[in-house]
């Protein structure tokens, strides 16, 4: 590995790490086509780049998502109640997206995703808080699993941790934008890390060819930076204005969502 892919590495993890802490997402939407990008110029085969993407990403993401965890819980932003009512959900969801994740030809993956982010960054730049605040409302745990298994589903086809459903769905239930962030980084964390452990079964217990699913190199890097920066994200999400942010984030992932689909 060049030293010029160890700092594309670096700076994948540092963006990813800060993203995640600020919005609550884990990372994986800026960590998938990052590594789609680099791992083109490697020696890896290319007709399996979006799955060893999604596999890293989730891995990265486990780890980036912890860090952000601990740091909003440390500020009490992190809904238990929440998080216990829908893991049951998420664990069954997360496995299944893997398992059809790595039954999906990469060029179509690399589609879906495209079009994935052009719909995030739609959602990003038309969405706006209630002016007014309401009470917190926590379904019952049928319906909070119901809707883990559907997001973590849709989250481990795509290696994004799952955050970003997380968001709307938390707002919807008039959760406050702080614990919104700080709940969707908890479960980012409970997604992937269970989406990870499906890759590692593959890797290591399944098929011969299932250790090209996690690279290991860009792993230890962009988890370590992502790690490290991931405090910082979650020290603006606590005094920045989110209108502004967020449509930076949406023009981003526009731009990119194209790139993908292209």
């Amino acid at each position: 590995m060049t030293l010029l892919a160890v700092l594309a590495y670096v700076l994948t993890g540092a963006i990813a790490g800060v993203v995640g802490g600020l919005l609550g997402i884990g990372g994986g939407v800026i960590i998938v086509p990052s590594l789609l990008f680099l791992l083109s110029f490697s020696d890896l085969p290319k007709d399996h780049l979006m799955h060893i993407a999604i596999g890293t990403s989730l891995a990265c993401s486990c780890i980036n998502a912890l860090a952000a965890t601990h740091f909003h819980n440390k500020h009490k932003k992190v809904d238990w109640i929440a998080i216990y009512k829908i893991i049951p959900g998420v664990a069954i969801g997360s496995i299944l997206g893997s398992f059809i994740a790595v039954h999906i030809s990469s060029s179509l993956l690399q589609l879906i995703f495209g079009v994935f982010l052009l719909g995030l960054s739609f959602y990003f730049m038309k969405f706006k808080r209630p002016l007014k605040e309401a009470a917190v409302i926590h379904p019952k745990i049928i319906v909070f699993s119901l809707w883990g298994s559907l997001i973590s589903c849709l989250s481990n086809l795509l290696g994004i941790g799952g955050g970003i459903f997380m968001v709307p769905l938390l707002t919807l239930y008039h959760f406050s934008l702080k614990k919104v962030i700080g709940t969707s980084s908890c479960l980012s964390f409970f997604i992937s890390f269970f989406g990870t452990l499906f890759f590692l079964y593959k890797a290591y217990f399944s098929t011969s060819e299932g250790s090209e699913y996690i690279y290991l190199p860009a792993f230890l890097i962009i988890g370590i930076s992502g790690t490290c920066t991931a405090f910082y994200g979650v020290k603006l999400a606590q005094i920045l204005p989110s209108p502004i942010t967020r449509r930076i984030f949406a023009l981003f992932m526009g731009i990119v969502g194209i790139f993908m689909i292209l």
